[in-house]
């Protein structure tokens, strides 16, 4: 797992600028700087809060292993103040200008086709980069799992927009 490797990096280095050896070292105080030394945002991202799980869940199974005598994060059912509150910014969708300067901006049909699929379909663009001819059914549907979140979505686009998909050669439209 990519967050976990990461995170396993950052505190080893972080550990080494502290000049820390020994996982029984860190202290709830330690911990929590080093929670702050990370580099995400704090009011506005779920980066942290995810991200941070990843090391609690390290600390706990350290803990369980009798790796260390005791968790040094703070139990967030007991210390409420530790709990990490974001709220996610609301989506600012793009004016019928922004959307028709962005058209215009394509360097070639590929480029044009590849903006109209995202307009149409509202997917992300690893998303839609990676739009495959099996995820195009009954005409004009599109299916699949969001790579981000693995959600999964069904999305109907304009029949002519599915149309010049379909032209397109290969197992993958953008490839």
């Amino acid at each position: 797992n990519r967050k976990s490797e990461l995170m396993g990096r950052r505190l080893s280095e972080w550990a080494d600028a502290e000049v820390l050896t020994y996982l029984h070292e860190l202290t709830s105080e330690r911990v929590m700087t080093f929670r702050n030394s990370l580099p995400y945002k704090t009011h506005t991202s779920g980066s942290l809060k995810i991200h941070w799980s990843v090391m609690c869940s390290f600390f706990g199974w350290a803990h369980g292993l009798k790796l260390i005598a005791e968790n040094p994060v703070p139990n967030t059912k007991l210390h409420p103040q530790f709990r990490i509150k974001y709220k996610a910014p609301e989506v600012i969708v793009p004016t019928a200008q922004q959307v028709e300067q962005a058209l215009a901006s394509a360097k070639d049909d590929l480029h044009r086709l590849f903006l109209l699929t995202m307009r149409w379909s509202g997917m992300a663009i690893r998303d839609t980069a990676t739009l495959s001819r099996t995820q195009l059914t009954d005409g004009n549907l599109i299916k699949g799992n969001r790579s981000k979140t693995k959600e999964r979505f069904r999305v109907r686009v304009p029949q002519w927009v599915a149309d010049q998909l379909l032209k397109l050669t290969g197992d993958y439209f953008f490839w």
